[in-house]
């Protein structure tokens, strides 16, 4: 997986939502795997950190 690879971290992301019971249904991991995240943080929650990617 790379830095830029945002779709396999939507995926990682179902997963683990899935495995703790949260995602239940097909449509809504679908959505986790499919919508963007960054796209909700539109002008940012969190400034990046030098030397932390893929995240922080």
């Amino acid at each position: 997986m790379t830095v830029m690879d945002s779709a396999a971290h939507r995926r990682a992301l179902a997963g683990r939502l899935s495995a703790g019971g949260f995602l239940r249904t097909s449509p809504w991991r679908a959505a986790v795997e499919t919508v963007p995240r960054h796209e909700f943080l539109r002008g940012g929650f969190f400034d990046q950190v030098k030397g932390s990617a893929p995240t922080a």
